[in-house]
C-alpha cells in the first residue's frame, strides 16, 4: 500500500486507493455519503430519503428477526418438553407391558425416538442460518451508524423502535429471552 501521509493518519489520506473521506462526527449531509458498498452512494436529497427508508426497513427487520428466532426457540422448547413427558409415559407403559409379559414395542420406540432428533436438527439448522442473518444485519446497522450521518442514525433508531413496537408483542407475556442477553451491536 502506498501511504502518502504521516502518522497519525488523517482521514483524508490516500492509501493507493484514492482519497478516503470519512466523517468522525455527526453531520446532516445528504451529499457524498457512501453506505455499506461502493455502489450505494447518496448524492441528493431523493437518494437520502430512499436510503433513509431502506435503513429504516433493515432496522425493523432486525427487530423482527430477533423475535422470530425467540418464538422458534420457545416452540422447540415446548415441543421438547411435551416429547419428554410422552417419552416418560411411554416408558412406563412399556415397563408395565414387560412386567405383564405382553409384547414390547421396540420398533415403535426407535421410530418414536428418531423422529424428534430429525426435527430438532432441522430447527437447529434453521436457527443457525437465522443467527447468521441476524449477525449480518446487526453489523450492517452498526456500519451504517458509523457513517455518522444523522439522517441514517435516526433511520436506525426509528426502525428499531418501530420493529420493537410491531414484533415485541409476539414474544409472549413476561419473557426475557437469551436474545436480549446476547444482543448484537446494541
Amino acid at each position: 500500500m502506498d501511504m502518502n501521509c504521516t502518522m497519525p493518519m488523517p482521514m483524508n489520506c490516500s492509501m493507493g486507493m484514492g482519497p478516503m473521506k470519512m466523517q468522525m462526527y455527526f453531520y446532516f449531509g445528504v451529499h457524498d455519503v457512501t453506505i455499506l458498498f461502493e455502489g450505494w452512494d447518496v448524492n441528493s436529497v431523493a437518494a437520502m430519503v430512499g436510503s433513509f427508508f431502506a435503513v429504516f426497513v433493515l432496522a425493523l427487520l432486525y427487530e423482527g428477526l430477533k423475535v422470530f428466532r425467540e418464538v422458534i426457540h420457545r416452540r422447540k422448547a415446548k415441543f421438547t418438553a411435551k416429547r419428554s413427558i410422552s417419552t416418560v409415559h411411554y416408558q412406563k407403559i412399556s415397563a408395565t407391558a414387560d412386567m405383564t409379559n405382553t409384547s414390547h414395542y421396540g420398533t415403535t420406540e426407535k421410530a418414536f425416538n428418531s423422529f424428534p432428533v430429525a426435527v430438532s436438527l432441522g430447527v437447529h439448522t434453521a436457527q443457525t442460518f437465522l443467527h447468521m442473518l441476524q449477525v449480518t444485519l446487526s453489523y450492517f446497522l452498526m456500519l451504517i451508524a458509523m457513517t455518522y450521518n444523522v439522517w441514517l442514525f435516526i433511520a436506525i433508531i426509528l426502525g428499531a423502535g418501530a420493529g420493537y413496537f410491531v414484533f415485541a408483542r409476539f414474544r409472549g407475556p413476561g419473557t426475557r429471552s437469551q436474545q436480549d442477553e446476547n444482543e448484537h451491536c446494541h
